[in-house]
């Protein structure tokens, strides 16, 4: 094919044929039944940004495998003006605008104006966007800590934000400390807080069994609802 090149390239135990094409977007796609995986990228995207994508989607592309049934994941975006993003379980269409100095998201309606310099890389408009995320996330997490430390008789030391592949949070148990996941500012706010409530019942029961779950089931009886909506793709 004219613009085209294939590669295949390998992550842990699964290869993923790659083929470049005069395309905008990133788009993945598991054919569980014959056990493929092909992802369809930009004719000008490095190799390195393609395999960060095929890590962040491990989990998705084990779990269709497995299924047996062929599915597409939703196209990774580029940061450009009529990508879509997502915001506390919001689609909103994404308008870039430059700006000659420094860079600012806003949410207008059904739109994310995201401002960045003329020259922007997709790496600088990324960080943006996720520096705003973070920010988000940041407002609502000190409150559903300090909800839940006097109902659960709990204490959280210290608490962050950062990139996870493959977790929502996780909690160091010995230093009270809960990192959640970047990625939850995409889901809806009650995904927050089942996380937030999971990572702090680690501080009564280290392990994921019935005394775990029993203790979820006791201060959120509505978890696996919202577990349900973070397994969600759409």
């Amino acid at each position: 094919m004219k613009n085209s090149r294939l590669e295949v390239i390998e992550i842990e135990d699964i290869k993923v044929s790659v083929q470049r094409k005069n395309i905008k977007n990133m788009y993945l796609r598991v054919k569980a039944e014959r056990g493929e995986v092909k992802i369809s990228a930009p004719l000008s995207m490095n190799r390195d940004r393609i395999v960060r994508f095929i890590y962040s989607k491990l989990p998705w592309i084990r779990q269709h495998l497995a299924s047996g049934k062929e599915k597409e994941i939703p196209k990774e975006i580029n940061y450009l003006t009529g990508d879509t993003v997502k915001l506390w379980g919001q689609k909103y269409s994404l308008v870039v605008q430059p700006k000659i100095s420094g860079s600012k998201v806003c949410v207008q309606g059904e739109q994310v104006i995201l401002k960045a310099p003329v020259d922007s890389t997709f790496e600088e408009r990324e960080k943006i966007w996720q520096d705003f995320c973070r920010a988000e996330l940041k407002k609502r997490i000190p409150g559903l800590i300090s909800k839940w430390e006097p109902a659960m008789g709990v204490q959280v030391y210290q608490w962050n934000v950062k990139k996870m592949k493959t977790r929502w949070g996780s909690c160091n148990i010995a230093k009270k400390r809960i990192w959640l996941s970047l990625m939850l500012a995409q889901k809806p706010k009650e995904c927050l807080e089942e996380v937030v409530v999971h990572e702090m019942v680690h501080l009564l029961e280290a392990g994921h069994n019935k005394r775990f779950y029993g203790y979820m089931d006791r201060f959120l009886p509505q978890w696996r609802l919202w577990d349900q909506w973070l397994k969600q793709i759409v």
